[in-house]
């Protein structure tokens, strides 16, 4: 069941958690939704003979902050991409392709490969280079001729390359600053979260002209390490001023 819900327009900063420096303006004009909500469940008291319902139990006690930005800085959208930055160095890599192998599609191996790559077959040996095509920049190996006997593996090496880390395994976490008005009471609020978990590859869509304007859903995680606020618990805390 929702068991609160807070509106305001303002403000919202954010920080990387475990990253030197301070917040930095997501938007200068932003309208946040805050939804708290538990999931309970009944139990029943069988003392006394008695089967009846006594007592609800939280289960589970989740926020969620909505966030319709307007005027996004860019350069808060440069630091979060950069949050998901890695150097992969060199490597020799064996990868086992999939069995069986559709002729003429691509099969992702990695990127940066140093020619010339060796198929292998545990029976046949060698794969004949005249039977598939690999684009070493983007890493793909295609077949272009019946294979006989399967499965293959593939023996490469590569460079080094840079990963933006964009598919959706590695979620961003930030603490969030909101500074605005309460719309229900017109008073000033200041609001702090604690722990925000962002996926950046769902939130932000890159193929687009600009950042103007985007809509952000972040799913706050308690931080036990911060005092208990009455209202957001381990979340966070909204001060109205």
């Amino acid at each position: 069941m929702s068991n609160g819900c807070f509106v305001g327009r303002g403000s919202l900063a954010v920080a990387l958690l475990g990253a030197a420096g301070g917040f930095f303006t997501l938007s200068g004009e932003s309208e946040i939704t805050l939804d708290l909500q538990e999931d309970n469940e009944s139990v029943n008291d069988a003392r006394n003979g008695v089967n009846e319902r006594v007592d609800w139990y939280i289960r589970n006690y989740r926020a969620t902050l909505t966030a319709e930005c307007f005027r996004i800085e860019p350069s808060a959208i440069e630091l979060l991409l950069k949050s998901t930055y890695t150097q992969v160095g060199a490597s020799s890599d064996e990868i086992e392709l999939p069995n069986p192998l559709v002729l003429g599609q691509d099969y992702l191996l990695r990127p940066n490969i140093t020619l010339p790559v060796v198929v292998l077959n545990a029976i046949a040996g060698v794969v004949p280079g005249a039977a598939y095509t690999v684009d070493p920049v983007y890493g793909t190996i295609n077949f272009n001729a019946t294979i006989s006997v399967q499965p293959y593996t593939v023996q490469l090496d590569t460079t080094a390359h840079e990963v933006f880390a964009l598919n959706g395994r590695n979620q961003v976490f930030v603490q969030a600053l909101f500074r605005g008005t309460d719309k229900a009471s017109n008073r000033k609020v200041m609001a702090h979260f604690y722990r925000l978990a962002l996926d950046i590859a769902e939130e932000f869509k890159l193929v687009q002209k600009s950042f103007s304007s985007l809509s952000v859903r972040l799913q706050a995680t308690p931080d036990l390490s911060q005092p208990l606020d009455s209202t957001l618990g381990y979340y966070g805390k909204i001060i109205i001023l």
